[in-house]
């Protein structure tokens, strides 16, 4: 999926940057900055949650757009996390966006262009008609 979702958003105009796990996803999010961060809600041991807490609690993070996958729909989603008591950080808001996988491309990539104000708007081209 990671591969499906990187060609499609290269294709697409996007740079992309990916991490095949925790650590290395962190790390890259708090080097790159990245305008979107793509995120699959089904990695094991809570390890999606977590990952995605620590970006939302993260003052230098905190503000970029997360969306999120899995293949399951976002009420279950959410209800397995609450049933599993996992610890919800105060102040942490709901993905941006949630999709289940495999997500259609067109639907998806509609979300990520939003989510990423793309394409970037040209500063020459602000307020032509």
């Amino acid at each position: 999926m990671r591969i499906y979702l990187c060609n499609l958003l290269r294709a697409d105009g996007f740079e992309t940057i990916d991490a095949t796990d925790r650590v290395t996803g962190l790390e890259k999010a708090k080097a790159k900055k990245p305008a979107l961060v793509v995120l699959n809600g089904m990695l094991p041991e809570e390890e999606s949650i977590d990952i995605y807490y620590r970006l939302k609690s993260d003052p230098d993070l905190c503000h970029i757009p997360v969306v999120m996958l899995a293949t399951i729909d976002q009420r279950t989603f959410c209800y397995y996390h609450k049933c599993q008591r996992f610890h919800r950080p105060k102040n942490v808001p709901d993905p941006e966006a949630f999709m289940t996988t495999p997500p259609e491309a067109d639907d998806f990539l509609g979300v990520v262009r939003r989510l990423a104000a793309w394409p970037p708007i040209d500063p020459e081209s602000k307020g032509a008609s």
